[in-house]
């Protein structure tokens, strides 16, 4: 199976060493996906109102197969 590695991209850059395997592309979409998710429930700033994340999926030979990225934004509509 191919080693697929999710570089993550926000205020800060963080290399994946390690990778994951994985079947294929589909499957490495869908795991990239889900860290987008986990970044914005565990590293939203406290008080942000936006934020954007990004995760850049690479092969073992370096190459970025895949980018996601979502922005998570907090706006008030009416007041209470």
């Amino acid at each position: 199976m191919p080693r697929y590695f999710f570089d993550l991209y926000d205020h800060q850059t963080i290399i994946d060493d390690h990778g994951i395997e994985l079947s294929d592309i589909g499957a490495a979409s869908a795991e990239a996906v889900r860290l987008l998710a986990d970044i914005a429930k565990e590293f939203m700033p406290k008080g942000a109102t936006e934020q954007e994340f990004a995760v850049h999926v690479r092969r073992e030979s370096g190459a970025i197969v895949l980018k996601a990225s979502g922005v998570f934004k907090v706006e008030l509509v009416a007041p209470d």
